[in-house]
């Protein structure tokens, strides 16, 4: 039920979605009477002979192309004492050579019809469970039968060949390693108190390195015959194939596998995995002097159930209006004039198969945790005592109703990766997957017959709200006090005697606008010669502003919605800067025209409706997305942004506070620090370039400044480029709304952006950090300067990009097992002058940062005379064109397009002409470009070491 998690389990703690198991199995039922909700028709689903379960459902977006899984039953908490970290050496293993596949061979194959490793290659482990992922082109059965048989030699053929498990533990250690900051060690303190009483407290699927370092082929084969079985597996095929010529790949490759000896092998080893304790109150304080902030947690938890019946949905349902309007509640609180905390939140999530939790979550100011800590208390406290007024459950329903219809609006342009991982989450946690025909119609009946006093009190009724676990993290530092964990738990008692008062919502306005628009003019419509596959046109207003509108119909109810207005933050003195960037934010603070924030909120309720407004050094930028209904309250949410803004002094300095705290303890972070000093190189520490502090944001941000920037400044009229992309009205029904709407803004006297002078350093320079705390090295290479700005060679950078993440990591990773990956990236600006930016980085073991560095080094330098490997570049130009044609059928890529069009980039072209672009780069024209672009005397470099590392 891929949709009520997207919505319900959108809250997440980061360690929670890095180490855990996000999934859930079945407790006892107390509604065997109920509904079930049974499978979507589209499915098609069976069970073979040897227990091997799969499903296929046919979905054509993305097109052309197939989506794989190979979810197994098996993960990290299978494991023995002697075993912890084998169920991930396993998956890793699983990349490094199968019977049919040796060595780097699968990865190869699929790199050489498109596919990228990461995002469409790859695999996890978690605690419960391992599962596998794959993308295929469409167009080739053979490819997509060649795609079935990865999945088959995964689950019965790795060859865990000895030298390459050597090779793999030093890619798995620099895994461990990366996780070692401040949050691995404040999970270290806090996780054997939240799972207290269970097995999962002592299986994170990370594993022990010593336990991984003298791992043997023969123990990882040992834990993979055990677990992969079978009946312990799924797969999963998505995508624009006949079902029936699915079944047959599956059969051919799956039947042949021969049924376990022991079906039910894993049944006495999860009796024996206990849920963590819930029936008992507990804390923990846990401190680092690299903690970025100061968070605290309350996490009520209660045995796992899988959602199976209608029963189910209705208190997922109930508990999801819960966290919404206590989430409004809590956001309100943040617009005081003396905030209790910087944010506060509350929502029902997974913490392993056996287990879920309901969380209230707060991120406090330093020595502010009892205060904000009481805040969340006693907002939760109230909604649970006195309850919400019928406005907010209405509005919450609205909300919730308009994700769902949009969802089955939606229903034909979703992506098979969605519709794949919900049918993952079916047969490795029992989670029904009814699909949005039943969900849509179950939240319309059961919407309506949900009460304020069944939303209240569900909470209560699911989880034991006397037992909290409480974890509070925080920085570690000379005069900084926490309570301990006895005043925690006596925060947390106390908090039900408590006199609650009421709350009152806000206003509910009927309309936004007070006075009608006087309507501007079309003055001409003409083609807008673009390189997109549709065609796009552009409209001329009377006020001097353009309308650039390309129709697709990639997603049925996505409307995606911008504007570019000249000037930006450049038109501000250096002395004004923070308060100029920080004026879009501190007026949105305000709400709108008559409107507060709050009564703002209650307007767009049940509308899929958002606006944000920013500012860039050369231009104001306002970018949005809506619903196909949402399009003129849009247009007068744009409107309004620019004629009638809401100046609120309190809320502005509210969020100055409030963004000061958060960013109080960011130096503390050595990586942050050492990115810090990275920028400084990078820009030749122009003060534009200059990260944002807590201490600038006190001393250099005025409320009253930005405000008075914010008006000062170009929007909305002459000069502007209005971009609009997506399933839009034809002209009859589109026009009048942009000549009522957006030709009746003033036309203004637009500035052009002030050339401030900052750009890429083109200077060979060196930063050397010796700040690191844990045992580990980042390292990063740069290379700058100037280019002619054509897309032609941007397109050439992006071969290389590829080229050299091939190349690097077979060397650094594969062969020398020395990270756990390769990141290359390729920056551009245009104006005032063409420059690029090519960078790579990656972490590693502080003893071999400089062989490593220097490898890299000789991999880079070697291409600039010396021909790229051709199965190299084969597999890079495949690569390039599998994300172009998946590009093409986007909103995002194109609406991306329109803006750098329109902001001085290059111009777009269609896809067949970017392939023959592609095409026409061979091998001598690419090393002649990495020579130009790889130069030397344009070379920066950084490194960050442990403080306790030789400077030497």
């Amino acid at each position: 039920m891929q949709r009520i998690r997207n919505l319900v389990r959108g809250f997440s703690i980061l360690v929670f979605a890095v180490f855990l198991c996000t999934t859930c199995a079945t407790a006892p039922r107390e509604d065997t009477l109920s509904p079930q909700l049974g499978l979507d028709p589209a499915v098609v689903s069976g069970t073979l002979e040897n227990g091997l379960t799969y499903y296929i459902r046919p979905n054509n977006e993305p097109e052309n192309r197939i989506v794989l899984r190979l979810a197994v039953d098996a993960g990290s908490v299978f494991e023995r004492d002697d075993q912890k970290g084998l169920a991930h050496f396993v998956e890793h293993m699983a990349f490094n050579g199968t019977k049919d596949f040796p060595g780097q061979k699968i990865v190869d194959f699929l790199e050489s019809v498109g596919m990228k490793f990461g995002p469409e290659i790859n695999a996890s482990t978690s605690s419960d469970e391992t599962v596998f992922t794959l993308s295929v082109p469409a167009d080739d059965l053979s490819v997509v039968n060649q795609g079935i048989h990865v999945l088959r030699e995964w689950a019965t053929n790795i060859s865990f060949d000895p030298e390459e498990v050597e090779k793999e533990k030093g890619v798995i250690l620099e895994e461990w390693r990366l996780g070692r900051g401040a949050g691995g060690r404040l999970r270290d303190r806090y996780f054997p108190v939240l799972l207290q009483g269970s097995l999962y407290a002592d299986r994170l699927a990370i594993g022990d390195p010593d336990i991984v370092r003298h791992a043997s082929s023969g123990a990882l084969r040992e834990f993979y015959h055990t677990w992969y079985q079978p009946e312990a597996m799924a797969v999963v095929v998505v995508g624009d194939i006949d079902p029936a010529k699915a079944q047959e790949m599956i059969h051919t490759w799956f039947d042949p596998i021969p049924a376990s000896q022991d079906p039910h092998r894993g049944d006495a080893k999860r009796v024996v995995i206990s849920p963590p304790d819930s029936t008992h109150a507990r804390a923990v304080v846990a401190l680092d002097p690299e903690a970025p902030g100061t968070r605290v947690s309350l996490y009520y938890l209660a045995p796992s159930r899988a959602l199976r019946t209608e029963h189910d949905y209705r208190q997922l349902i109930g508990l999801d209006l819960f966290s919404i309007m206590l989430n409004d509640r809590l956001e309100e609180r943040t617009r005081e004039g003396n905030p209790p905390f910087i944010y506060g939140y509350s929502g029902l999530i997974p913490v392993n198969r056996k287990s879920r939790a309901f969380v209230l979550t707060t991120r406090v100011d330093e020595g502010a945790s009892v205060g904000g800590l009481e805040a969340l208390l006693y907002e939760a406290g109230r909604a649970s005592s006195l309850g919400f007024s019928t406005g907010e459950l209405e509005k919450a329903k609205e909300n919730l109703l308009r994700s769902y219809q949009k969802a089955w609006d939606e229903r034909t342009t979703t992506d098979s990766a969605r519709y794949a991982d919900e049918l993952v989450t079916l047969f490795l946690d029992g989670d029904a997957a009814p699909g949005i025909d039943r969900e849509l119609e179950l939240v319309k009946r059961l919407l309506p017959e949900m009460s304020q006093e069944e939303v209240q009190r569900l909470p209560s009724r699911l989880f034991s709200l006397d037992t909290p676990v409480v974890v509070l993290t925080g920085p570690e530092k000379d005069g900084l006090s926490y309570p301990d964990e006895d005043e925690l738990l006596h925060l947390v008692s106390k908090v039900k005697d408590t006199d609650f008062q009421a709350y009152v919502p806000a206003e509910d306005p009927d309309s936004l606008l007070s006075n009608e628009p006087v309507p501007g003019s079309i003055l001409k419509k003409e083609p807008l010669h673009f390189g997109s596959s549709l065609p796009v046109s552009k409209i001329s207003l009377s006020n001097g502003s353009q309308v650039w509108v390309m129709r697709t119909d990639y997603k049925s109810d996505q409307i995606l919605f911008g504007a570019i207005s000249p000037g930006g933050a450049s038109l501000a003195d250096d002395e004004n800067y923070v308060s100029a960037i920080l004026a879009p934010s501190l007026v949105s603070q305000g709400g709108i025209g008559e409107y507060d924030l709050s009564a703002l909120r209650n307007f767009l309720a049940g509308k899929a409706l958002q606006l944000n407004a920013s500012l860039d050094d050369r231009f104001f930028i306002l970018s949005g997305t809506c619903g196909v209904k949402e399009l003129e309250p849009l247009f007068q949410l744009a409107y309004l942004s620019v004629v009638d803004p809401r100046y609120d002094d309190a809320a502005a300095k509210a969020y100055v506070q409030r963004l000061s705290a958060a960013l109080k303890n960011r130096e503390s972070d050595p990586e942050t620090q050492f990115n810090d000093q990275v920028l400084k190189m990078l820009y030749d520490d122009h003060p534009r370039s200059r990260p944002l502090t807590s201490k600038r944001v006190e001393e250099e941000a005025s409320v009253q400044e930005a405000f008075d920037f914010y008006d000062s400044i170009h929007k909305g009229g002459a000069g502007t480029v209005w971009i609009l992309v997506g399933n839009l009205p034809e002209d009859e029904e589109l026009e009048p709304l942009v000549t009522r709407y957006l030709a009746a803004l003033p036309a203004g006297n637009p500035t052009a952006p002030v050339d401030r002078g900052m750009q890429f350093s083109e200077k060979k320079s060196t930063v050397r950090s010796f700040d690191g705390i844990g045992q580990k090295a980042q390292v990063k290479l740069f290379f700058s300067g100037g280019f002619d700005g054509s897309r032609r060679t941007a397109v050439g950078m992006r071969l290389l990009k590829e080229l050299y993440t091939i190349l690097l990591r077979d060397e650094l990773r594969e062969n020398e097992g020395g990270t756990y990956g390769v990141s290359i990236g390729t920056n551009f600006r245009y104006a005032p002058e063409a420059q690029y930016l090519f960078s790579i980085s990656f972490g590693c073991d502080p003893e071999r940062s400089q062989k490593l560095k220097e490898k890299a080094e000789e991999i880079l330098m070697k291409y600039r005379t010396t021909p790229f490997p051709s199965e190299a570049l084969v597999r890079a130009k495949q690569i390039i064109r599998a994300g172009l044609e998946e590009s093409d059928r986007q909103n995002g890529y194109w609406f991306s397009a329109l803006v750098q069009e329109a902001t001085g980039g290059p111009t777009a072209e269609p896809v067949n002409e970017t392939d023959q672009l592609v095409d026409r780069f061979d091998n001598k024209s690419l090393v002649d470009l990495a020579e130009t672009i790889l130069r030397p005397e344009h070379r920066m470099e950084a490194l960050l070491l442990p403080k306790d590392f030789s400077k030497e």
